[in-house]
């Protein structure tokens, strides 16, 4: 972060503060909810996960995962 004129200082207040630590918590609660069965895989509003090893490339899971956000908001 040091080539992006962040001090360690900053960074270390930045980290420990409690929003990133919520967030952080946040993530690790559905993350162990989830059950990534591999990776790298994409979890979609909690319900649809990319097929991590089923697509060829980053790319493509990224297609994939723009597919399943479409279905997700077409049902809102």
């Amino acid at each position: 972060f040091a080539a992006f004129g962040v001090s360690d200082e900053e960074f270390d207040q930045a980290y420990d503060s409690f929003p990133v630590k919520t967030n952080l918590r946040n993530a690790k609660r559905l993350t162990d909810k989830a059950k990534f069965p591999s990776v790298p895989m994409l979890l979609v509003n909690g319900k649809f996960m990319t097929p991590g090893p089923a697509v060829k490339n980053f790319g493509e899971m990224l297609r994939v995962a723009d597919e399943l956000i479409a279905r997700e908001r077409a049902a809102l």
